[in-house]
C-alpha cells in the first residue's frame, strides 16, 4: 500500500484551521481572469472561470477548494475535461505538483487543495484551468503569504500508541513520503529524492534524477520509485535509482504492486511495466475503451485497476481492460484491498466488490467524501462529509461509526490494525479498532500536515 496515495483521502469543500486563519488573516486574493484564444476553431462557443477562486494561505498552509465555471453556448457544461496546472511552487495536496485533468459535473469542477511548497515563498503564483478540447482557459491568482507556524518538513513516528518520536531530519524540509517495511522515500522542498534506511537510521541523497515530481515505494519489498519529467525511476533496496523509462507522452501517475507496476500516461494510457533487481522489461501497453483518469493496483496481486469514463476497470498481467458491472453514478475513487475493491461515486455514495463474485454492494446511499482501505485484512474505511470516520468488515455491509473527533477528519492512514488520522485543525490522532475511541497521539507536534501508515508493521508516521 502507498501511504502517500492520495489526495483524495482529504475530504473535498472542507476548509482546514490553517486555510481558515489564513483566509481571516491577509486580504482577498488578487483574481485575474484570461481567456485566451481557442487552440482551433470549433462552433461551440466555451468559457471558463473561477467561479470561487482558491483562498489565501500561508507558507505551507492548504487553500480552500477553488471551483472553476464551465460554459459552453451560455450554458453549464457538464462531462467536460479540464486541465488543471498549477505554478511552480505550488502543488497538490498530497504533495505531487503535476498538472491533472479533472472532469465537470453540472458545469463545474472543484479543485482538490493545494499548498505551497516552499519554505519562503510569499507572493503570489498562478492556478490555470484549461478546457481541453478548445484550449480556453481562465487564470486564478494564489495569495501565499508568510505563515505564523511553518511547516518543519520533519517527519515523526509511533508504533502501537507510543509518543511520537522524530528521526533524523532530512538534509532539506520534506513535503511528501511514501512508507515502507523498513525505507521511507521522500520529495524534499526544493524536489530531492532521498531515501531513509530505518535499520541504519540515515538518508540516502540521490543526485539521478536531479528532480522529482512524485515518490511513491512497493511497500513489501522496499522499492522507491519517482516521476521526474514524465519518466519513470526505481531505486532498488541499497542502490542508487535507475530510469525505466515510460509512455511517450509523459507519465504522470504511478501505483506500484509488488513486481509490477502500472503508469498513467498525460493522454491518459495505461501501461504496466514488470521489473526485478537484476534488469527490467519494457512497458506494456494495455488496451482500454478510453482515457484512463486514475489507476490503482492491489499490491499483493499485482491486478491493476482503473477509471475510465467515470466506470471501473481491471487488468491483469497486461491484458486487455475488462469492466466490473457498471454503477449508476460517475466513479471518483478507488481503494483497492486484497479480496475487495472499494468504490466512492461523485454523489457520495460507498460501494464494496468482492473480488470473487464481481458485484457490487451499496454500503451507503451518498454522504461519503473520502475511501480507504487496509489492503490485506480488506477492511474499508471512509471519511463522511461532516468528519467522521466509517468502517466496514471485509464486505460484510455493516457500516460502523467511530467517535467524533471537534474538528472532524480530513485524511487517514490504516494500517493492520491501527488507525492514524488527521483532524482538520491538524492533529495526530489514532485509533485501535475495532474499538471506536480516537486517543490523541502522545508527544505529537502541535500541527501536522499529514499522516500515513506502514500496513504491516502499524508505525504510524506524521510529517510536521
Amino acid at each position: 500500500m502507498n501511504t502517500n496515495v492520495s489526495p483524495d483521502l482529504i475530504a473535498p469543500r472542507q476548509s482546514s484551521r490553517r486555510g481558515v486563519i489564513a483566509a481571516g488573516a491577509w486580504s482577498a486574493p488578487v483574481i485575474v481572469m484570461s481567456i485566451a484564444a481557442p487552440a482551433f476553431a470549433v462552433s461551440t462557443s466555451v468559457e471558463l472561470s473561477f467561479r470561487v477562486p482558491p483562498t489565501p494561505v500561508g507558507v505551507g498552509e492548504y487553500s480552500s477548494d477553488g471551483i472553476v465555471l464551465v460554459r459552453a453556448d451560455g450554458h453549464p457544461a457538464s462531462d467536460r475535461s479540464i486541465l488543471i496546472q498549477l505554478a511552480p511552487g505550488l502543488s497538490w495536496r498530497d504533495g505531487t505538483r503535476l498538472e491533472r485533468t479533472l472532469t465537470t459535473s453540472d458545469g463545474e469542477v472543484a479543485l482538490a487543495g493545494v499548498n505551497a511548497v516552499t519554505a519562503s515563498a510569499a507572493g503570489t503564483y498562478a492556478i490555470t484551468a484549461v478546457d481541453e478540447l478548445t484550449g480556453r482557459t481562465a487564470v486564478a491568482e494564489l495569495s501565499v503569504v508568510v505563515a505564523a507556524v511553518p511547516a518543519s518538513g520533519q517527519l515523526h513516528w509511533s508504533l502501537n500508541g507510543s509518543a511520537a518520536a522524530a528521526i533524523v531530519a532530512a538534509p532539506t524540509p520534506i513535503v511528501e513520503a511514501a512508507v515502507g517495511v523498513s525505507a521511507i522515500h521522500v520529495r524534499s522542498v526544493d524536489n530531492r529524492w532521498y531515501r531513509w534506511n530505518w535499520g541504519g537510521k540515515a538518508w540516502d541523497s540521490f543526485t539521478t534524477p536531479d528532480s522529482v515530481d512524485a515518490v511513491y515505494v512497493n511497500e513489501g519489498g522496499n522499492y522507491g520509485w519517482a516521476l521526474s519529467n514524465g519518466s519513470a525511476y526505481v531505486a532498488d533496496p541499497g542502490r542508487t535509482p535507475r530510469s525505466v523509462g515510460g509512455d511517450a507522452s509523459g507519465l504522470v501517475q504511478l501505483a506500484v504492486g509488488t513486481s509490477s507496476v502500472y503508469g498513467r500516461s498525460r493522454s491518459g494510457g495505461w501501461s504496466r511495466h514488470v521489473w526485478s533487481a537484476t534488469g527490467s522489461k519494457p512497458w506494456t501497453s494495455i488496451s482500454a475503451p478510453g482515457p484512463a483518469e486514475k489507476i490503482f493496483v492491489n499490491e499483493s496481486g499485482n491486478h491493476g485497476w482503473a477509471i475510465i469514463g467515470g466506470q471501473v476497470y481491471w487488468s491483469y498481467a497486461g491484458s486487455a481492460a475488462a469492466a466490473v458491472p457498471a454503477l449508476p453514478d460517475r466513479v471518483v475513487d478507488l481503494a483497492v484491498g486484497a479480496t475487495y475493491v472499494y468504490a466512492l461515486t461523485e454523489i457520495g455514495a460507498w460501494y464494496v466488490l468482492p473480488w470473487s463474485s464481481k458485484t457490487w454492494s451499496l454500503l451507503a446511499p451518498s454522504g461519503l467524501a473520502a475511501i480507504s482501505s487496509n489492503e490485506s485484512a480488506g477492511y474499508g474505511w471512509g471519511i463522511r462529509t461532516d468528519g467522521r470516520v466509517v468502517w466496514v468488515n471485509s464486505g460484510a455491509k455493516v457500516v460502523n461509526l467511530t467517535d467524533p473527533l471537534p474538528s472532524g477528519v480530513a485524511k487517514l492512514g490504516v494500517g493492520l490494525s491501527r488507525v492514524h488520522a488527521l483532524t482538520n485543525d491538524g492533529k495526530w490522532y489514532q485509533l485501535a479498532w475495532p474499538a471506536t475511541a480516537w486517543t490523541a497521539t502522545p508527544g505529537a507536534p502541535e500541527t501536522v500536515m499529514w499522516v500515513g501508515v506502514n500496513e504491516g508493521g502499524n508505525y504510524g508516521w506524521a510529517l510536521s
